[in-house]
């Protein structure tokens, strides 16, 4: 990494990262409802649709963060303020990926199946949406972080290459002109 700081995080960072995970093991639940988040909550944040790891990759953010440290990142770049670091992982030593893919490019759909995506409400904003026969794999795993003075935050991380982050009246009218432009090239994908 870039600035080779430590990675912290908190249990708001697990809540939110509990949708990128096909399972969450037990402690990491029971950590959540030690800090106030109920089990309708968790389960409900657990089905949102999207990018997610593999329940043999990790199941919880000290997993995730042991798989990061035994491999080397292939990429870093900054962008609004966050660091976004990359690794791809071998395809020989997972085979199966190491996640699914809950989002693609509009270009790549077509690749995956003949349906035309339709636009549906998610998280507050019109956005495409495509149901497939199954999800795509991959071996590339992204993480955002926030430098601090002795950490870098860890705000999420996913399967898959760098995304923008969904269009929010905190960014720079600038900022959020590309982040809308982006999110109209980008699918979310279902399983039929």
């Amino acid at each position: 990494m870039t600035n080779h700081l430590p990675i912290s995080y908190n249990d708001r960072t697990l809540f939110h990262l509990l949708r990128h995970f096909s399972l969450v093991n037990a402690n990491a639940i029971q950590c959540l409802i030690d800090r106030g988040y109920n089990q309708a909550l968790i389960d409900e944040n657990l089905q949102i649709p999207g990018s997610k790891f593999h329940d043999f990759f990790a199941t919880d953010i000290k997993s995730l963060m042991t798989q990061c440290a035994i491999i080397k990142e292939t990429a870093s770049f900054w962008q609004n303020g966050y660091l976004h670091v990359s690794y791809e992982f071998d395809t020989l030593n997972f085979t199966e990926g190491i996640g699914t893919l809950g989002i693609v490019s509009l270009n790549a759909l077509k690749s995956f199946t003949p349906n035309q995506p339709v636009l549906k409400k998610n998280r507050g904003h019109l956005l495409l949406h495509a149901t497939v026969s199954k999800l795509p794999i991959t071996n590339l795993l992204t993480l955002v972080l926030k430098e601090q003075q002795t950490s870098n935050f860890l705000i999420t991380a996913f399967p898959g290459p760098a995304a923008l982050p969904l269009p929010s009246t905190k960014f720079s009218a600038e900022f959020n002109e590309t982040c809308k432009l982006f999110w109209e090239q980008q699918v979310f994908l279902s399983v039929a």
